[in-house]
């Protein structure tokens, strides 16, 4: 199959060298690739233009179509053509264009750290063959293919570059049926389920959404002035402020009729901060905000007091207490420690990815709920929903929300667990199990939006705390713990960005804790710091004793996908916790040149 059984569309004109030459258009410094073209010497200029440029967004596609007219072309010529002598043709063909654009903006005590402006265009083609039953994707180590795309809606460069992947993809497709064949008729597998299921021809376009205005001056004044804040407060050891900005653009097209064009702003601004104890182990905190129009970000003198906040607890932390012994007894989760052990604990085991094939058989899918389907694996009263039409939370943008997936599925509300008992996962296109729901697939996988746990009879802050503090006293314990903030690994990630990491730590297993308080049974409260939570696991969340009746969000981002978890206070039983004791790094020989 070394020979293309699609010919090259452009091998007849002069067309593949005029695809590649470039259009500039610059009008009050907006750069717009649908514009007439400019001679080589007039590209500088283009260049510092795009560089000085106070407002810069995204062209979009060409309203002539050029984008949409060569996917459709190339893809009813494949479907036709496409075929070597002996093998089938392709029953199905996806093609995805994702156009990125964005700018991050970082600064640090008020210089300017990284501060840049990338944009790219890719393109994605999903080709099988064979049936929906049985069809040549999901062999292990397979990914649709992917192509970097010309910048420009250029029908011919776009057209020629999805001929070469379309053609890639189907040799790929034609050997991968084979093999799954060939693993099949090795093993009877009883309970295997479609490569596909069906899905309803959708046409869909966000013409009310809005590229992001790249005002890049503006961005690195903001982040420049905030990050000033932090120099106020000497004990701080490290610092920063981010504003990230983002446009994804996508059209996707398939064989069945689908299409689709979506334009999905993100805007995320951060501050995070860290402090040594005087033992050498590190403590530090974060501030996000997720937004989806720059136009709603709250002003510098709003944003100032939550960054002085910020430092004022990380600077306390430095002094809270350490835990003397190991614990094990009650605790109670509140504000988004919630959340985020509800998201990272319990909720992502409800998007299993589907089973793989190799040579060496079929593996198993990647979660460990799909075969409970009926089982109670929650309280009684308590539900679990996945809604990716929300798009707020109180005042908050949820960047989670979207309106169709990454297969031209609508997106919609689904229970998830209704009264304890699972109903069913979340799935893509190719089903997990029997109960699955498919409007899922996020960047070629499962993947959950806006999560929510629901409580039928929450309780009040108060009446938990009294639990809390019967509990352990039934447990004998003199006081009990209450966690108010996990660790963030994208807050995280900020801090390892420049620095030499050795205040990490490492070695022990558990989840880090920003945020505890142990409640002692005479009223007491004492603030501890660098504690490691113990194992939790599924079956632990069956024994909820307490929840909340006011849900807090916490966001994470997987990859450029985010998701949202919202739930209550969540109290349980038992639950172990200590002191992190992995590593304990030794001060700095001086003090910091910025101490007074």
């Amino acid at each position: 199959m070394s020979a293309l059984r699609c010919g090259n569309p452009f091998a007849s004109s002069a067309a593949g060298k005029a695809a590649m030459r470039r259009r500039w258009c610059v009008d009050a410094g907006t750069v717009d690739t649908r514009c007439t073209r400019m001679r080589s010497g007039s590209r500088l200029a283009v260049l510092l233009a795009i560089l000085v440029s106070v407002l810069f967004a995204p062209s979009g596609f060409a309203a002539d179509g050029a984008v949409e007219r060569a996917l459709r072309d190339e893809m009813q010529r494949s479907l036709k053509q496409l075929r070597v002598a002996g093998d089938a043709k392709p029953y199905f063909i996806a093609y995805a264009v994702e156009e990125i654009d964005q700018l991050e903006a970082q600064a640090s005590l008020g210089a300017m750290g990284f501060s840049g402006r990338r944009s790219y265009r890719y393109g994605r083609v999903d080709l099988r063959v064979g049936d929906a039953q049985l069809d040549s994707s999901r062999m292990a180590g397979r990914q649709p293919v992917l192509m970097e795309l010309a910048a420009e809606d250029d029908y011919d460069a776009i057209r020629r570059s999805f001929w070469l992947a379309t053609d890639r993809a189907y040799k790929q497709a034609v050997e991968d049926l084979a093999a799954k064949r060939g693993v099949l008729a090795a093993r009877d597998e009883q309970d295997r389920q479609p490569d596909q299921t069906p899905a309803p021809v959708l046409h869909a376009a966000d013409e009310g959404a809005k590229p992001v205005p790249f005002d890049v001056e503006r961005a690195q004044a903001l982040v420049r002035e905030l990050s000033r804040v932090f120099a106020d407060y000497r004990e701080l050891e490290q610092s920063q402020v981010w504003l990230s900005l983002r446009t994804r653009h996508a059209y996707f097209l398939d064989s069945e009729g689908t299409t689709v064009e979506r334009r999905v702003p993100e805007i995320v601004f951060g501050a995070v901060a860290r402090a040594r104890a005087d033992d050498g182990l590190s403590v530090w905190d974060y501030e996000t905000i997720g937004l989806r129009d720059l136009n709603e970000l709250p002003s510098r003198e709003k944003l100032e007091p939550r960054l002085r906040d910020l430092a004022v607890r990380v600077i306390a932390q430095r002094k809270a207490a350490r835990l003397a012994d190991d614990y094990t007894g009650p605790i109670l989760f509140t504000g988004d420690a919630a959340a985020n052990l509800f998201g990272g604990h319990f909720a992502e085991q409800l998007w299993p990815a589907p089973r793989t094939y190799s040579s060496k058989g079929a593996s198993a899918s990647t979660g460990s709920l799909e075969r409970r389907t009926g089982s109670p694996v929650l309280p009684p009263g308590i539900g679990v929903s996945d809604d990716p039409t929300r798009v707020r939370f109180g005042d908050t943008d949820l960047l989670s929300a979207f309106k169709v997936d990454d297969e031209g599925v609508a997106a919609s509300r689904k229970e998830l667990v209704v009264n304890g008992r699972l109903k069913q996962v979340l799935c893509t296109r190719a089903p997990v199990g029997r109960h699955c729901s498919p409007g899922n697939n996020r960047s070629g996988a499962p993947f959950g939006s806006t999560v929510e746990l629901h409580a039928a009879q929450g309780k009040t802050d108060a009446a938990l705390e009294a639990d809390l503090q019967r509990m352990a006293g039934e447990a004998e314990q003199p006081y009990a713990l209450e966690i108010e903030r996990l660790n963030s690994n994208d807050a995280l990630q900020r801090l390892l960005t420049g620095s030499n990491n050795n205040w990490l730590g490492g070695g022990s297993n558990g989840e880090v804790v920003l945020r505890a308080t142990l409640r002692y049974r005479d009223g007491r409260k004492v603030p501890v710091r660098n504690v490691r939570l113990g194992q939790v696991d599924l079956r632990d969340f069956r024994t909820i004793v307490g929840f909340g009746d006011t849900p807090s969000l916490y966001m994470r981002a997987y990859g450029d996908r985010q998701v949202s978890f919202v739930a209550p206070a969540l109290l349980f039983e038992e639950l172990t916790a200590g002191d992190d004791r992995s590593s304990t790094v030794k001060p700095p020989l001086l003090k910091s040149p910025l101490a007074k």
